[in-house]
């Protein structure tokens, strides 16, 4: 009797002591319970537009964290991982280099003390204004690329300016066959016309340099404005080639030339589709025309005075009754274009481009000067025979050269440099439509070419009556990984209308986009889609 009722016991004293042992580790673990790390603080914070490149970015999370990994994305949508230090809560993510003018995101995933993974994007931006692919932008062998093509534009402009001014400068000037070292200039300008197409292929495509033998980047280097106006360019080296072996139609052969060369320019660059179109390219080719007879003169000029004839004094009689309608022409056509990229005196301060431009704008401005005082004072006493004029003039002249050189390589700058109006373009529409049988949503994106948007949302029900909303986000990420969610601060602005304005995108992406709806404690409704921003038409 007694063994049964122990027996019987049995059962309740286990179910005691289970529920007590229970009791005890809920006791000594309830303290060690920890919720899912979240980020309480970051430098920069989100959103944010520092004025110079952080050092040191931080993120600081609600409780400890491990095994961090962080990447940065900017504008071509490559991630750069990061060396990251943890220490306790807070992460330090060190720069090896300072960051270029733009927009970024730093994506960061992380693994709290419960073992939850947790990842999203902190975007922020650097500089007053995001730009267009910078020249220091980018990893070595970026910044390589652009110097190389740097230098072969520079080549380029030379060949061809040297090249075909100096050919119209004899033919129709000094009335001599075209300069010896035409051929050369011909070839250079072919070689560095090629090498360009390719070299812009590799930027465009992004492959390195070995895939240069490859046709991948000469395909899409192909497919732009640059191709046609290197073809051009090269009738144009072909037209000066024969003028100077036939003897019979050579002044029609370098007149088509000079002309050819300004529409050639005039097919590509920033300034041909701006304002009033066909004004703006009528003003390119008139004013690169202009340049090229004067700039390919200064050499003939230079070495016609070693010591000046005859001939060669009626040859700067012509020239000096000549440059002057090439100098207006030059002048009146450059201002133009200047006007309407830069659009307002301060982007001369405040912009890459209008810094290039008043450096170009005081060496022209000082070549002209010299130039001026070359036709003033020391023509006529070339003319004259002043024993040491010619000597002088020559001194003169080959600074001149120089000053215009040093041009040339300036505005070779430009392509890395988005003119004033480009950034100031008017956004670029583009809009999605999401729904499901509950809700639809339309957002409106406007676009800026730096890659800032404003955003617009509208929500309705699916009977189109205004939807009432306790919350409502907006999330995007990149489709393809490379930049984890971020959300979009929206802003009420009327019944069933939401806004954001001034958003960097760090990247040109197609963009995951998600609404996420609260409509009451226990009803959530989810809107996804895909959309890619547009830049320009």
């Amino acid at each position: 009797m007694c063994r049964s009722d122990g027996r019987a016991r049995m059962p309740l004293i286990w179910t005691v002591v289970t529920l007590l042992a229970f009791g005890w580790v809920l006791l000594i673990g309830a303290p060690q319970a920890k919720a899912h790390a979240v980020l309480v603080s970051s430098t920069p914070a989100q959103g944010e537009r520092l004025g110079s490149s952080p050092v040191v970015m931080t993120l600081r999370f609600s409780e400890h964290v491990s095994r961090v990994v962080a990447t940065l994305v900017g504008r071509d949508g490559h991630a750069i991982p990061l060396s990251t230090e943890v220490s306790g809560d807070e992460i330090a993510i060190r720069l090896m280099e300072p960051l270029a003018r733009g927009a970024y995101a730093l994506n960061w995933r992380t693994v709290s003390e419960d073992g939850h993974p947790v990842a999203a994007s902190l975007i922020f931006a650097i500089g007053k204004e995001a730009v267009i692919g910078g020249f220091a932008e980018g990893t070595a062998s970026e910044v390589l690329l652009k110097i190389l093509t740097l230098a072969t534009k520079f080549g380029f402009y030379l060949a061809c300016l040297f090249g075909v001014g100096g050919t119209v400068y004899s033919v129709w000037i000094s009335e001599a066959p075209p300069m010896r070292t035409l051929t050369l200039h011909v070839v250079v300008g072919w070689v560095c016309g090629l090498l360009l197409i390719g070299l812009v292929g590799l930027e465009e495509t992004g492959l390195s340099f070995a895939a240069l033998m490859t046709s991948e980047p000469w395909d899409a280097g192909m497919q732009g404005t640059l191709a046609r106006s290197v073809a051009l360019v090269s009738v144009s080296l072909g037209l000066a080639l024969a003028a100077k072996v036939n003897t019979t139609a050579r002044g029609a052969l370098s007149f088509v030339s000079l002309a050819s060369l300004g529409l050639a320019f005039a097919l590509t660059g920033h300034a041909s589709g701006a304002g009033v179109p066909w004004l703006s390219f009528i003003a390119v080719a008139a004013h690169v025309s202009a340049v090229c007879f004067w700039v390919g003169a200064l050499p003939r000029l230079w070495k016609l005075l070693t010591p000046p004839g005859t001939e060669q004094k009626r040859a700067l009689c012509r020239f000096s009754s000549a440059i002057p309608f090439s100098v207006a022409v030059m002048t009146v056509a450059g201002g133009y274009l200047a006007y309407i990229q830069v659009e307002s005196p301060r982007a001369l301060i405040d912009t890459d481009y209008g810094n290039i431009l008043l450096v170009k704008l005081m060496l022209v401005a000082l070549a002209l000067g010299l130039g001026a005082w070359n036709r003033i004072f020391l023509t006529r006493q070339v003319l004259e025979g002043h024993p040491s004029a010619a000597g002088t003039m020559k001194i003169v002249i080959a600074i001149e050269i120089g000053l215009i050189v040093g041009v040339l390589a300036v505005t070779s700058f430009w392509r890395f440099t988005p003119p004033p109006r480009a950034l100031a373009l008017r956004p670029v529409l583009a809009s999605i439509h999401l729904h499901d049988p509950a809700a639809m949503a339309t957002l409106s994106f406007a676009t800026k070419p730096d890659l800032s948007f404003n955003v617009d949302l509208s929500l309705q029900t699916a009977d189109f009556n205004s939807l009432d909303t306790q919350e409502i986000r907006l999330r995007m990420s990149a489709a393809d990984g490379s930049v984890a969610a971020f959300e979009v601060p929206l802003k009420w602005q009327s019944p069933g209308r939401w806004a954001a304005r001034d958003v960097q995108a760090p990247c040109d992406c197609q963009w995951a986009v998600r609404v996420d709806v609260l409509v009451s404690d226990f009803d959530m409704i989810t809107l996804d889609g895909q959309l890619k921003l547009i830049t320009s038409r």
